[in-house]
């Protein structure tokens, strides 16, 4: 049996734009039923949806109708991206963008890699994914013949399935490791009569800013405990920045299941069946850009007369080429066809730069921390059900699967908590001090460059970790107080300036330097309100949000 929708609006929402409603818009509900889904979806002003469902899979579903109802184009492009057929569709590109990011989706995001991503969800989180897929392809299917210019009557518009939510949801992890990199990796080649000993051709470019270049935007966020709020409870105000167009928009929801789940916040549009940045009754979190790096790389020393081949202890292995098959639109909407290769190591792909050539002795890789974390939808999942700051802090420790944020919470217990718990690679000092080559920064940045031909010198494990490589949990920046914290995208180092965090791992951040501007701004902010002997309520927040007076 098809599902069957029951829409229930007034006339004057019918001449409302889909994707911006107006503010002071009536409600409009939509009910959806069969095939084992039960959905009330209620639209309130700014075109907030409200999903009700007594499921997991009905919530999904009207998850995955009501992003498709805001956000069809976006995502619909966003399903070409991943499963690399944009130059299939819009040409090869300027520069040939569209056809380097074609090869890097098909290279790397592997059958292999596609299956961790499943099978790290319990039954609940797939029925939610199941749902979203139905929600997301009946909306498409009622609505193909009025989708919004952009993408109306395109042959790329498509039903999506299990396998393109996860390529989606694995590409936005690696967007601050080899997401940096796509045209490095895409156009890497071993080295030949072109290149001169450990001279490289002059058509490659500088290594691209490898970390967030938070100098200019960035987000802030504050938590607010009872000794300083005027009720007694915490208080959390949020302001991220991320993106207002394309698949990195937030888009707000409100999700109830009864008896298991409350909660109404943002998720990307490519992270649609879970609350990103939110609240329920006992707790709100909002996240920001860590300055903890995702990613080392790794330089290896090549076999002589063998450039796909490394050394690594005594051994010797061999470079896995990994040739991958694009379609490109050419002149006259022609379709061609063309081959290429991606060299990936046991750590992570080659990447060639003008700051990382590949020669006759050597060459870089990226191990990236988050390819490997397929834990961040059992992490939101259980975010969004915590009932205390000490439930966020259990959650991070145990899942390590926040991809590249600070967590900053408060709860109606009056609790404020910052951590910096998200999947990190485990290189601590001793590690750097053994096995660190190669240049330290990078266009002015941090890197790490590792020996990638030492077995002791590869991430270490700890079984207290949640997977193999990652910094255990105790070893991580946190601090829970009834004051205050806060994060303005610098390191933990003083989360509270009372209260500073020291003697981390310099992976994670820098400890005893200046702050950013925007960093020492806000706890000015905070410690003017204090010195004045003034409380923190709502007003209070949102006036120090408002100011930007730096």
């Amino acid at each position: 049996m098809k599902n069957t929708l029951i829409v229930v609006l007034t006339l004057i929402l019918a001449s409302c734009s889909q994707e911006d409603p107006a503010p002071g818009s009536p409600e409009t509900t939509t009910e959806g039923t069969g095939n084992g889904y039960e959905t009330t979806i209620r639209w309130t002003s700014y075109g907030i949806p409200h999903i009700k469902a007594d499921d997991w899979g009905s919530l999904g579903f009207g998850a995955g109708y009501s992003l498709a109802r805001d956000a069809i184009c976006v995502l619909a492009e966003e399903v070409v991206t991943v499963n690399g057929d944009r130059a299939r569709y819009f040409g090869p590109g300027e520069d040939r963008k569209n056809l380097n990011r074609d090869v890097f989706h098909r290279a790397l995001l592997s059958e292999a890699a596609i299956e961790r991503f499943e099978n790290n969800m319990n039954s609940d989180m797939q029925a939610m994914t199941d749902g979203y897929i139905a929600g997301y392809n009946r909306y498409l299917q009622d609505h193909r013949g009025e989708l919004p210019t952009a993408c109306k009557g395109k042959d790329w518009v498509r039903p999506i399935n299990r396998d393109d939510v996860a390529k989606i949801t694995v590409g936005v992890g690696i967007r601050y490791g080899w997401g940096r990199i796509v045209d490095e990796i895409a156009n890497a080649t071993p080295p030949d009569d072109h290149k001169d000993g450990n001279a490289t051709t002059a058509a490659l470019e500088p290594l691209p800013q490898l970390t967030p270049d938070t100098g200019k935007t960035g987000s802030n966020a504050y938590a607010i405990g009872k000794s300083l709020t005027r009720n007694g409870k915490g208080l959390l105000l949020g302001n991220p920045h991320y993106p207002w167009k394309g698949p990195s928009r937030f888009h707000m929801a409100h999700f109830t299941l009864p008896g298991e789940l409350d909660i109404m916040g943002v998720g990307l549009y490519t992270t649609g069946t879970f609350v990103a940045i939110g609240f329920n009754r006992h707790v709100a979190w909002s996240h920001t850009v860590s300055t903890a790096l995702r990613f080392t790389l790794f330089e290896l020393s090549l076999v002589d007369g063998n450039p796909l081949a490394y050394h690594f202890d005594d051994e010797q292995r061999e470079l896995e080429q990994r040739t991958v098959t694009v379609e490109v639109m050419g002149a006259d909407d022609k379709i061609e066809t063309l081959e290429k290769t991606v060299y990936m190591s046991d750590f992570g792909p080659v990447f060639e730069s003008e700051d990382t050539p590949w020669t006759r002795d050597k060459a870089y890789v990226m191990r990236d921390i988050n390819f490997e974390n397929n834990r961040g939808a059992p992490q939101y999942f259980h975010l969004g059900q915590a009932t205390s700051v000490t439930d966020i802090e259990e959650s991070l420790a145990r899942h390590q699967g926040v991809s590249f944020v600070n967590t900053v919470a408060a709860d109606r217990h009056g609790n404020a908590f910052y951590g910096d718990m998200s999947a990190i690679p485990y290189v601590d000092q001793e590690l750097l001090e053994r096995c660190k080559t190669g240049p330290e920064q990078v266009r002015g940045r941090r890197v790490i460059v590792l020996d990638g031909s030492r077995q002791d010198c590869q991430w270490k494990s700890d079984d207290s970790a949640a997977a193999p490589g990652v910094l255990p949990p105790e070893e991580l920046p946190r601090l829970t107080t009834d004051s205050y914290v806060t994060n303005s995208n610098d390191s933990y180092w003083l989360s509270n300036p009372d209260q500073p965090l020291e003697g981390y791992a310099p992976i994670i951040g820098d400890e005893g330097t200046a702050r950013s501007l925007r960093t020492r701004a806000g706890i000015n902010f905070i410690q003017e309100i204090i010195d004045a002997g003034k409380k923190f309520d709502r007003q209070t927040v949102q006036d120090i949000m408002y100011n930007h007076r730096h």
